[in-house]
C-alpha cells in the first residue's frame, strides 16, 4: 500500500495544485487555459527539475557531453521543424518559421 501511495499523492497533489491556480489566476486572462500556462511554469515544471536535479548525481550534471548533446538534439528539432514549416505552409514567411521552430523545439528542452 505504501508503493501505491507514494505514486499517487504527488500526482493528486499536483492535480490540486492545479486547481488551486486555475481558481486564483482564472481571471489572470480572458482566455480559458491561460492558468494553464502559468501552473505549468511556475509549479509543475519546477517541481519536476527539482527532483530530477536532486537525484542525479553531481558526476552526471557537469558532463560537458550531455550538455552537448541535448543542445545539438535540440537544434537539430529546431531546423526540422522550422524547415517543414516553410515547405508545407501556404503563408510560409522565415519570421513564422522561426517561430514555428521554436515551438518544436522548446518541448525538447523541458
Amino acid at each position: 500500500m505504501s508503493g501505491l501511495a507514494d505514486i499517487a499523492f504527488p500526482l493528486f497533489g499536483l492535480i490540486l495544485i492545479g486547481f488551486g491556480f486555475g481558481k486564483v489566476f482564472k481571471s489572470a486572462s480572458l482566455d480559458g487555459l491561460a492558468w494553464l500556462n502559468i501552473f505549468i511554469i511556475y509549479a509543475a515544471l519546477p517541481a519536476l527539475f527539482i527532483k530530477l536535479v536532486a537525484l542525479a548525481p553531481v558526476e552526471q550534471l557537469t558532463r560537458f557531453g550531455y550538455a552537448a548533446t541535448t543542445t545539438y538534439t535540440t537544434l537539430i528539432i529546431f531546423v526540422v521543424c522550422f524547415l517543414i514549416y516553410l515547405r508545407f505552409s501556404a503563408q510560409s514567411t522565415v519570421s513564422k518559421g522561426v517561430v514555428a521552430g521554436l515551438a518544436g523545439a522548446d518541448g525538447n528542452i523541458g
